[in-house]
C-alpha cells in the first residue's frame, strides 16, 4: 500500500493467474496475516482451451496503513464467491496506490504470460541481467512514472517510453523476479499507453493515434501504426491487476487488426513489407490474443499475415525489405535488420506452436538460421551483429557499431527449442551474454528491446530442446 485511503478502507483489485487444467471453476480465498478471512468479490476473466480457469479478478477492502502487508491467497474448486458489492477501484494514473504482488514461483508456474518463464532464483544464467535490471529500469522509465510525467504526445511517448511494448517488458521482469518497481513501472506505462496513444471511441477504436489516424480517407492502419499496437502488455496487466479496461482495449486493438489486415491488394502488401517488424507485430499480438480468448477470427487474421510472409521470405530465410526509395538497396543486399527480424521470428514461433503447420516450422527454421549469416551481420567473435541503418550492406562492413540487443538472442533460443541445433543455443548464449554486459539501455525503447523477451530466452536456454516447442 503506497498510501492509505482517506476516510475509510481502500478497494484493492488484483489478478490471480492459474495454471492450465487445475480448476474447472476457481474460487479465491483471502486471509490477512493473522489468518482472518477477508471478504472479497471475484470473477473469472479468462479460460484455457480445455475450459479450465485461467485468471480471476479479485477485489477486497483493506484499512491497512501504508506499507507492505502479508496476504494469504488460496484457491479452491468451486464457483467464485461474492461478498456483496465491492466497487471497482477508482481509475488510476501513475504508480498504483495499492496492489498485490504474487510470488514469482506462482506467476511463472501459471504459464499465463505468453511464453515460458522461470523464476530468477532458479536460473543461474540470469545473474548478470538481474544485477543491472534495477538501474536500467530506474533510468529508462521508473523515475518518469514516479513523477507521473509520462508524455501525452504520441510521437514523443512512443519513442521514449512505449516502443516495443515497455509495459510488457516491465511486467515480464516482475513475473520472473518479483521486483516491485517493475510492477509499478508496468502499471504506470500501461495506463498511459492505453489512455493516451490509442483511439478510445468511434469506428477506429483500438487504432494507434498516428499522425493520420483521423483522416477519413485512411481505411487501414499505416505501417508506422502497425509497430505500435501492443496487446501483450495489456494482457499482462489483465492477469496481474484484473483490470477489465486493459482487456477491453486489447480486444479493440485485436479487432482493429482483424478489420484492416486482409492485405488482398498491392497497397496493403507494400504496407506490410516496409520492414520485418511490420508483419512481426501483428503476428505476435494476434497470436497472444488468440491464446487468451481462443476466438478463431484472431488466429485466422494471424494466418493471413503468415501466408503473406511465406510468399515474401526468400530461400536464405530473410525478407526483402520494400522501400519508397530503393536506391539505398542497389547493392543487392536484402537489408534485413536482426532486431526487427527478431520480432517476426517471435511471432513465427508462437504461430508454429499454436498450429504445428509444417510450412510454419520450416519458415521458422530458415529465419533463425539467417541470423547466423554474414548477410545478417553476425560476428561470432563479438557475440553480436553489425549495425547499419536502413538497407546498407553489412557483409563487408568495417569500422561499425554492433547491435547487442538481447531481443535477438530470443530468436536463436527458440531455434534451440524447436530444432535442437547446438549452434543455435551456443550463439544465443553468446549474444545474450554480450548484450547483458555491453548493451546500452538509456530509454524505454531500448529497455523494451533488452528485457521484453529475456525471461523467455533464459527459460529456453536453461531447458532441454523441445521442452517449450
Amino acid at each position: 500500500i503506497r498510501s492509505a485511503a482517506a476516510g475509510g478502507g481502500r478497494v484493492v483489485r488484483f489478478g490471480l493467474p492459474l495454471a492450465r487444467g487445475v480448476f474447472t471453476h476457481a474460487a479465491a480465498v483471502l486471509k490477512d496475516a493473522a489468518g482472518r478471512a477477508l471478504p472479497c468479490v471475484q470473477e473469472t476473466l479468462a479460460h484455457w482451451p480445455d475450459g479450465s480457469a485461467r485468471c480471476l479478478a479479485v477485489r477486497f477492502i483493506t484499512e491497512a496503513p501504508a506499507g507492505q502487508h502479508a496476504l494469504r491467497v488460496g484457491v479452491r474448486e468451486g464457483q467464485p464467491s461474492s461478498a456483496g458489492h465491492i466497487a471497482e477501484p477508482a481509475p488510476a494514473r501513475g504508480l498504483p496506490a495499492a496492489y498485490v504482488a504474487l510470488p514469482p514461483e506462482q506467476l511463472c508456474a501459471s504459464g499465463a504470460f505468453g511464453g515460458p518463464l522461470v523464476p530468477s532464483s532458479q536460473t543461474p544464467l540470469s545473474k548478470d541481467l538481474d544485477t543491472r535490471l534495477p538501474d536500467d529500469l530506474r533510468r529508462s522509465i521508473w523515475d518518469t512514472a514516479a513523477r507521473e510525467a509520462m508524455p501525452t504526445d504520441y510521437e514523443r511517448g512512443l519513442h521514449e517510453y512505449f516502443y516495443y511494448d515497455t509495459h510488457h517488458a516491465a511486467f515480464q521482469q516482475f513475473v520472473r523476479t518479483g521486483l516491485q518497481p517493475c510492477f509499478e513501472a508496468g502499471f504506470a506505462v500501461a495506463r498511459s499507453y492505453r489512455e493516451e496513444t490509442l483511439v478510445l471511441e468511434g469506428p477506429k477504436r483500438g487504432w494507434p493515434k498516428t499522425p493520420d489516424w483521423d483522416d477519413p480517407e485512411r481505411t487501414f492502419i499505416h505501417w508506422w501504426g502497425l509497430r505500435t499496437m501492443y496487446i501483450e502488455g495489456l494482457l499482462d496487466d489483465l492477469h496481474l491487476t484484473g483490470d477489465p479496461r486493459s482487456f477491453e482495449l486489447a480486444r479493440a486493438m485485436a479487432d482493429a487488426y482483424v478489420e484492416t489486415l486482409p492485405w488482398q491488394n498491392n497497397a496493403r502488401r507494400m504496407n506490410l513489407r516496409v520492414n520485418e517488424r511490420n508483419p512481426g507485430w501483428p503476428l505476435v499480438e494476434l497470436t497472444a490474443f488468440y491464446e487468451v480468448t481462443r476466438e478463431q477470427q484472431y488466429l485466422d487474421s494471424a494466418t493471413l499475415v503468415f501466408e503473406d510472409l511465406l510468399q515474401w521470405q526468400d530461400a536464405g530465410g530473410g525478407w526483402l525489405r520494400v522501400y519508397e526509395d530503393t536506391a539505398e538497396c542497389a547493392h543487392g543486399c536484402r537489408g534485413g535488420q536482426p532486431f526487427m527480424h527478431a520480432i517476426l521470428v517471435e511471432g513465427l514461433a508462437r504461430y508454429a506452436r499454436l498450429t504445428r503447420r509444417a510450412d510454419a516450422l520450416e519458415s521458422l527454421r530458415k529465419a533463425v538460421a539467417w541470423l547466423l549469416t554474414p548477410e545478417a551481420g553476425w560476428r561470432a567473435e563479438q557475440g553480436g551483429w553489425v549495425y547499419l541503418p536502413g538497407c546498407k550492406d553489412k557483409r563487408q562492413a568495417t569500422q561499425v557499431s554492433m547491435d547487442l540487443s538481447v531481443l535477438i538472442s530470443n530468436s536463436l533460443a527458440w531455434g534451440w527449442q524447436f530444432f535442437g541445433e547446438e549452434r543455435f543455443r551456443a550463439a544465443a548464449l553468446a549474444a545474450f551474454q554480450a548484450g547483458v554486459k555491453r548493451g546500452p539501455v538509456p530509454n524505454g525503447k531500448l529497455f523494451s528491446q533488452h528485457y521484453r523477451s529475456s525471461g523467455c530466452t533464459l527459460a529456453c536456454l536453461s531447458a532441454p530442446a523441445g521442452t517449450f516447442a
